[in-house]
């Protein structure tokens, strides 16, 4: 198939061709050229596979809890499952879930000091949002805020750090995996902004699969894992199977999964043969069946609760292990600590189990995120450490109830609020709407500016009020918005790119009035209260689907079923028949007509419609 491209230049022993698009996965197997390529695990005659005695190291990273993006649900799965996988092929994995900007570029750096000097094989795994910008790539932590496209490079990872790094360490093959099948979640801010994956040239050596044709979007799956990912994880495991044969293997099932709608794609000047599960008739560790020694699962067992001070962790290992290696220490342990009139779950002892199954948990053991417990226990529902992951998960769902709270009591009086007023001569209709967790909302209607929505944050200082909004995509510098207050009246000012701005100095000056309060929006309109009802419907065009909860206190459950939407928190604001929703993830608020028991909206400044029904 002709595809129109666009072209990167690949520099010699160099791979900074973008693998770019919001929506691609590229996995790519450099290898450079030079006269002991022997050596460097590749052999030229075409029929020789690639040595399985030398080190794999792998990178594994999975972003689904963005904090001003869509969430995804299956990119912390698909990390968890391929690091798994990887260990059980013989990779040293380092794996991060849900991790920010400072902690992905520290990973990348530290992965590529791994490399240098061993001679060994590198893999690098991504799943989450990725945008392109101007022909880069850029990998999304959960902190990024991208307000406009110019932000992408300061807030994003360049995909071309992680070649860079390889290229770097002079090690032989090294494989890049990149998982961002999604629509570009900012791409009404982005100027640019396509979809799908520019085609990119493979440089000798080199093998580059999409997990579709260039220029379309991937499925992300609807069940644990992403649909190409899931895929990747089956044919990964096949011994004798060579990396042309199962992509190959894997475009087929995606094909036929999909009705021939998504179709995998590879770019390849491989010269030789290279095997995650082994090459045909070789006998490795590797390639044998996954089922290993009991002991393997108690000492990791051990390992996880040998520092716990809780009797019952101790308790339990006893019941699973009564004969067990660490017996007496352990109940030297309980004698000493302080026991709880909990019971303690007992289930059968060990038999041994699959080596994915103790890679899994060797991996989160020391975790402190629910979610990984969770993971665990659904995939491993009656694993050899369900019982001590239960146990792990119950105090960090404390936890995650405990800040639930906290989350919803607002911390000062301006919190939950919405202020309303107008310019000194009249010509433009401000509003703030200031949440509970320090972020303010402005809408100005002004013709001038194309009546905008502003997201930024305030602080306060007595009853001095400083608010700072990101509005480059508008009038190219941030916005510094000063006020006093004064009872239930905010006198304020602001200027273009000014953060010396005073309350009284700056050129365009405001009074804003209380309206209301969040936390007692029914009293807005008692007669047509929405507090704790549900309402459900479609788009005009019947391709969304979306259910919106009502809750106390002012707050919103906003949930849509379409692409990589999923659901969004925030909160709600009525005023006669008018209901207007601030969510999480959205830089314009949702506008909604109530008429009886329907309810018409739009968002996304009008380019999406929505009909609702009151369900309860």
């Amino acid at each position: 198939m002709k595809m129109k491209s666009r072209q990167l230049k690949l520099p010699y022993r160099s791979v900074r061709a973008a693998i770019s698009s919001s929506v691609f996965i590229a996995v790519v197997l450099v290898l450079p050229i030079s006269h002991a390529q022997q050596d460097r695990q590749l052999v030229q005659n075409g029929s020789q596979p690639v040595a399985t005695n030398v080190k794999r190291i792998a990178l594994v990273i999975g972003n689904g809890a963005y904090t001003s993006a869509p969430p995804l649900k299956t990119p912390p799965n698909d990390a968890r499952d391929m690091a798994a996988t990887l260990r059980t092929l013989g990779f040293d994995v380092v794996s991060g879930i849900n991790v920010n900007q400072k902690d992905m570029k520290r990973l990348i750096r530290e992965f590529g000091m791994k490399l240098k000097g061993g001679g060994a094989s590198g893999l690098f795994y991504y799943a989450g949002h990725g945008v392109q910008s101007k022909g880069r790539n850029y990998l999304i932590p959960i902190d990024a805020d991208i307000q406009s496209e110019a932000e992408v490079e300061d807030s994003g990872v360049d995909a071309g750090l992680v070649l860079n790094y390889m290229d770097d360490a002079q090690n032989g093959l090294n494989i890049v995996i990149l998982d961002a099948c999604r629509n570009n979640p900012f791409a009404r801010s982005f100027r640019s902004a396509t979809d799908g994956l520019a085609q990119v040239d493979a440089p000798t050596g080199t093998l580059i699969a999409y997990a579709t044709a260039p220029g379309r979007v991937a499925s992300d799956g609807t069940a644990g894992n992403g649909l190409y990912t899931a895929e990747l994880l089956k044919q990964m495991r096949v011994p004798g199977l060579s990396v042309t044969d199962m992509f190959m293997r894997v475009r087929g099932e995606v094909m036929k999964q999909t009705g021939n709608k998504q179709v995998p794609w590879e770019a390849s000047s491989l010269v030789g043969a290279f095997y995650f599960g082994g090459a045909p008739n070789e006998a490795t560790p590797t390639t044998a069946p996954s089922k290993i020694d009991p002991v393997a699962f108690e000492l990791s067992y051990w390992e996880t609760i040998k520092n716990s001070t809780s009797a019952d962790d101790f308790k339990a290992y006893l019941a699973r292990y009564p004969q067990g290696q660490f017996a007496e220490l352990a109940k030297n342990r309980i004698a000493t600590l302080a026991t709880t009139t909990k019971p303690v779950e007992t289930s059968a002892p060990a038999s041994g189990g699959g080596a994915t199954e103790l890679a899994f948990w060797d991996s989160i053991k020391n975790s402190t995120s629910a979610d990984d417990y969770r993971a665990y226990l659904e995939k491993y529902p009656n694993g050899e450490f369900a019982g001590l992951a239960r146990r792990r998960l119950t105090p960090l769902e404390e936890k995650e109830k405990e800040k639930a709270k906290v989350d919803v009591t607002p911390s000062d009086p301006l919190a939950g609020t919405i202020w309303a007023g107008d310019s000194s001569g009249g010509d433009k209709h401000y509003e703030f709407q200031f949440l509970p967790n320090g972020e303010v909302v402005w809408n100005l209607k002004w013709g001038r500016l194309n009546n905008p929505t502003f997201r930024g944050t305030y602080t306060r200082n007595g009853n001095e009020l400083r608010m700072v909004f990101d509005a480059k995509k508008v009038v190219g510098g941030d916005e510094v918005v000063a006020a006093v207050l004064t009872g239930d009246s905010l006198t304020g000012s602001w200027n273009f790119g000014r953060d010396e701005v005073r309350p009284d100095n700056g050129m365009y000056k405001f009074t804003v009035t209380k309206t209301s309060s969040t936390a007692n929006v029914a009293q807005v309109n008692p007669a047509a209260s929405l507090e704790g009802t549900t309402w459900k419907g479609d788009s005009s065009g019947g391709d969304k689907h979306y259910e919106v909860q009502f809750l106390p206190k002012g707050q919103v459950i906003w949930n849509l079923k379409w692409n990589n939407y999923g659901e969004s928190k925030g909160f709600w604001k009525q005023e006669g028949n008018t209901i207007t929703l601030v969510l999480d993830g959205y830089i314009r608020p949702v506008l909604i007509t109530l008429d009886g028991d329907t309810m018409n909206g739009t968002w996304s400044g009008g380019q999406y419609k929505f009909t609702l029904k009151k369900v309860q």
